[in-house]
């Protein structure tokens, strides 16, 4: 394990569900979940086996789970994220497994669809994520993953990205991409890898905006759920906290909600053997 993946697994053991807290009140325009994204990939009559790689605290497979019948799988580096896993579907029996997606523990050909919400751009070694993720996938088996885009200059969560980077320099902390394979960074150069490898065909980039949009108090205790966020002192939160709520309260609109957005896109090809 890396000293990224380390840092990245300890950030989960000690903030388990995060991911599911800052995303899953968050819509696109067509009034869907990020999740809702990778659950439209799936077909109910082709697809038996399906794997969340980096399932978090398991809140994907839940959602599938209320619609599909069909084994699912969950696989990520967190324990803590891992047992609240377990306990969400304790009466599932859904198999949650802690492990690297750059040595899934399963069999060949074993699976339909592998589907990552949110992780894909903070695995390092692209490469051998991706020739893992074809070596489960079956014939004809799908990836599908949602990652972060660009942010509009201007836009709320600029500002809130342009705040937090002030922080994090003014504690010494390194402004650097410290998790991921750096020589993989957009999406773009994703696609390119999993088109030049010959193990996927049928690659498609879907891009969309997401809407965090929520009154200022509950939106900054959404962003404080961001990586580098949870990586302040005490006393920088509290100062960060003050000044976006106080910028929030700004932007808000007669309803008192906060408008702040960014860009995802989602990523889905299909395996060739």
């Amino acid at each position: 394990m890396t000293d990224s993946e380390r840092l990245l697994q300890n950030i989960h053991n000690e903030n388990p569900g995060m991911s599911t807290h800052f995303f899953k009140d968050a819509l696109v325009d067509a009034g869907k979940s990020s999740y809702d994204l990778l659950i439209d990939e799936i077909l109910p009559n082709t697809m038996t086996t399906i794997l969340d790689l980096g399932c978090g605290d398991g809140y994907l497979l839940e959602k599938v789970s209320e619609v599909f019948d069909v084994s699912l799988i969950g696989i990520d580096m967190s324990s803590s994220e891992i047992k609240i896993a377990c306990e969400r579907h304790i009466k599932k029996h859904i198999p949650f497994l802690c492990g690297r997606a750059q040595d899934i523990p399963l069999e060949d050909s074993s699976v339909d669809y592998v589907m990552s919400h949110m992780s894909i751009m903070l695995m390092t070694s692209l490469p051998k994520v991706f020739a893992e993720v074809h070596r489960i996938l079956k014939n004809k088996g799908k990836l599908s993953f949602v990652i972060p885009g660009k942010v509009e200059k201007g836009s709320t969560y600029a500002h809130f990205v342009e705040l937090l980077r002030k922080h994090l320099n003014d504690e010494g902390v390194k402004l650097k991409k410290r998790f991921g394979d750096l020589n993989v960074r957009t999406v773009e150069e994703m696609e390119f890898l999993l088109s030049h490898s010959g193990d996927f065909f049928d690659i498609s980039i879907e891009s969309y905006i997401l809407h965090l949009n929520a009154f200022p108090e509950i939106l900054c205790e959404k962003l404080f759920y961001s990586y580098d966020a949870l990586l302040l002192s005490p006393y920088s939160k509290k100062t960060l906290r003050s000044e976006l709520i106080e910028y929030f309260y700004t932007k808000k609109t007669d309803l008192g909600i906060t408008p702040c957005s960014f860009q995802i896109n989602k990523l889905t090809g299909t395996c060739c053997k």
